[in-house]
């Protein structure tokens, strides 16, 4: 099945960006916090890999729970990232790019790789024993859009907007399943960043469950001039 999708996300609205820092390297987190809803233990090939993820994200929208969220103007509960969602990503790590010339970036820009653990409960459910397919969709929108703030070699929340997520399904996952989510900066034109993402399943040779390719457009000012500039594609944002 193929579900193709033109909006903004969800987890995309254009704010004003927050800069958020890195703060925890990759060997004080050997395995993800302990979820309520998960049944089963973090699998072994989190803390097998987790040192070539690069960095761990650090976002205090995630981190600190509902009246942080309330305090700074959120109503709800994080979609994807909120311990409670019937899919959620537990954990982002980031590697940056290098240097780009035709960006203007020192490090960032193509090339830059981030990589999430994703579990899927029960409440995922849609066939019997399988997840909804708009959850692991959900789960690629997410990935993209994160993936595109941190375009400039450090994680600027909230810096941009997704535009088009194009997701391939190739194969169901199975109710408690946790996997493996990375999305990669393939190229960047002016303010858009070009992101392709896979779902896949490290305990099963990487078996791909999905594929994906989006865009993000970021705000003006985010990248060095001349590409903050607009294109014809995204004058209207």
């Amino acid at each position: 099945a193929t579900s193709t999708h033109q909006r903004l996300s969800p987890t995309s609205y254009c704010l004003l960006p927050i800069i958020m820092t890195v703060l925890t390297e990759p060997d004080e987190v050997v395995a993800s916090p302990e979820c309520p809803a998960r049944k089963n233990p973090v699998p072994a090939w989190v803390p097998a890999s987790v040192q070539r993820w690069g960095s761990r994200l650090v976002v205090d929208e995630w981190e600190k729970g509902h009246q942080y969220r309330k305090k700074n103007g959120w109503r709800g509960q994080d979609f994807i990232h909120d311990r409670q969602a019937p899919v959620h990503i537990t954990d982002y790590y980031v590697n940056y790019g290098e240097a780009d010339d035709a960006s203007g970036l020192a490090s960032g820009g193509p090339g830059t790789e981030l990589t999430g653990i994703v579990v899927f409960t029960e409440r995922a459910e849609s066939h019997s024993g399988f997840c909804h397919g708009g959850s692991m969709t959900a789960v690629m929108d997410d990935v993209i859009g994160w993936t595109g703030f941190c375009a400039t070699g450090r994680l600027v929340c909230w810096s941009g907007f997704t535009v088009q997520v194009n997701t391939s399904l190739q194969r169901p996952i199975a109710v408690n399943s946790t996997m493996l989510v990375q999305g990669r900066i393939v190229k960047i034109e002016r303010r858009k960043v070009f992101i392709e993402a896979v779902l896949l399943d490290p305990a099963n040779d990487d078996a791909v469950h999905a594929k994906a390719e989006g865009i993000v457009v970021l705000n003006h000012g985010v990248l060095p001039l001349p590409h903050q500039e607009s294109t014809d594609s995204v004058a209207s944002f």
